[in-house]
């Protein structure tokens, strides 16, 4: 393999140059420990290390980039690739990640790419780290969250400072895109109040590529994101952020008396099967110290969900309209059905207490990797049917039964589906932005769709899908 020469300059520190077409646009990445770092042919880059006799190779990699090789304990500042953000992260010696278990004090370096708002922008300090998902994370390229340490809030690549992310692996999807596509639908059915912002990234995790991720909000109650007063025991009459799920639970959590056909499920017919269809509610935030306040969250969850499976659940009064908002139930039902979302009738479906409204709000969106396409049971992969009441899409069907509602969501979708052509383009200028590191990212194991075709087809398959869905949807609204 082809060697290209390096210059050193020995100075405070050793300076190490590639031969390249100059540039005044650098970026830098301070990184300690790691064996390979992919580099641009056509810009300069700078390699600062402490020890001037330290050996380092450059070797082509592909027709236009490099990788750097350097012996274990090296430390130095690399310049990586202009047009994608890099995200380093280092986990303390003889440690794992696990899914159920924060591992503290990983270090975390991030670089800007070429369209966030600071290029080149430096992010690095101490986070905590852990696996996330159920099926995902069994499938060979890992989701994680992080939990930023020192500092607190950070704007990483320009998203709003929190300390909670999401490293979406989207493993399940060969086009890389489908949880962002939803994301997208989510901002055009804007009475879902608020949609977790990403930014693709690639990762490196203690020097080894990983591939590329989301780096995602994570949905959490905040000022910048679901933006309520939290519910304490200091203040009781706080919001709180709950996920339905369908026997899928995260502490803390509490039974719900329905399963998703509506059908009444009691605690003895749980005991005697612990399996049985029965949804459950994970609260998701705040998730601690809730002894004092645990029976309003209940006994509030459950009036609503009484309300709606009640005899009189279209009572205006008494109802479930007594209890939810209703342009957020229409607009998410909108996003999970449009999209032909499998994950909404068991997990995945999230809603909070607004205490200002006194009502139960529905949102953010989340889980969209095997959608629209991609997945090959369920009809999932056929644009038409009304799939989300088919498959029993939480509460929302049953509030779909009110003629009331169900002629507020057909003009809803009339109103907006001419919005939904705007993700054509998008797609087009996501699925380019990919195209340089999609290269470097081989993972396509565990793909529900087993694609056998080009990047270019999957990305095609998707635009299908969505025109025409559009299509079938507008041809069988009044069916609804």
């Amino acid at each position: 393999m082809k060697k290209y020469s390096l210059y050193l300059i020995c100075v405070c520190v050793a300076m190490v140059m590639l031969a390249a077409t100059q540039t005044e646009q650098k970026y830098y990445l301070q990184v300690v420990n790691k064996k390979t770092f992919v580099m641009e042919k056509g810009v300069q880059y700078s390699i600062r290390t402490e020890n001037k006799n330290d050996s380092i190779n450059i070797k082509l990699f592909y027709e236009n980039e490099f990788i750097i090789e350097y012996p274990e304990g090296t430390r130095f500042r690399p310049i990586v690739t202009k047009k994608f953000p890099q995200m380093y992260i280092d986990i303390p010696k003889d440690t794992e990640i696990k899914r159920d278990e924060w591992l503290n004090g990983a270090a975390y370096t991030l670089v800007d790419g070429e369209r966030q708002l600071q290029n080149g922008m430096m992010y690095e300090g101490l986070c905590d780290i852990k696996g996330r998902g159920n099926t995902t994370w069994n499938v060979g390229k890992q989701p994680y969250n992080i939990r930023l340490q020192e500092g607190g809030k950070k704007p990483l690549l320009g998203m709003p400072a929190q300390r909670h992310w999401v490293l979406l692996a989207n493993a399940m999807d060969f086009s890389w895109l489908r949880n962002a596509v939803a994301f997208e639908i989510s901002k055009i059915f804007n009475n879902i109040i608020w949609t977790p912002k990403s930014e693709y990234v690639e990762l490196y995790l203690n020097g080894n590529y990983a591939g590329i991720y989301q780096l995602t909000e994570q949905i959490r109650i905040d000022e910048n994101r679901v933006n309520i007063p939290k519910i304490s025991n200091e203040n009781p009459d706080g919001g709180y952020l709950i996920e339905l799920v369908n026997s899928l639970k995260d502490e803390p959590w509490f039974k719900l008396y329905h399963n998703r056909t509506g059908k009444y499920v009691s605690d003895k017919e749980v005991e005697a099967n612990p399996r049985i269809d029965v949804m459950n509610a994970n609260v998701k935030d705040p998730d601690q110290n809730l002894e004092n306040v645990w029976n309003i969250i209940t006994s509030g969850v459950w009036a609503a969900e009484e309300a709606i499976y009640g005899d009189n659940f279209k009572n205006e009064s008494s109802g479930y309209c007594k209890y939810f908002d209703l342009p957020s139930a229409i607009d998410l039902y909108w996003v999970n059905e449009f999209t032909k979302n499998p994950d909404a009738n068991h997990g995945s479906i999230f809603f909070y207490y607004n205490p200002e409204a006194k009502k139960y709000f529905f949102g953010p969106v989340w889980d969209f990797d095997l959608t629209m396409g991609n997945y090959n049971t369920q009809n999932v992969n056929t644009p038409s049917n009304f799939y989300s009441i088919e498959n029993h899409l939480y509460w929302i069907p049953r509030m779909l039964e009110d003629p009331f509602l169900k002629n507020l969501a057909k003009e809803r979708w009339k109103e907006k589906n001419s919005e939904l052509q705007s993700i054509l383009d998008f797609i087009d200028r996501e699925s380019e932005y990919l195209s340089e590191a999609r290269k470097r990212d081989t993972f396509i194991a565990h793909y529900y769709n087993n694609p056998q075709g080009s990047y270019k087809e999957e990305i095609a398959l998707l635009k299908s899908f969505i025109e025409t869905r559009i299509r079938w949807i507008n041809e069988n609204i009044q069916k609804l």
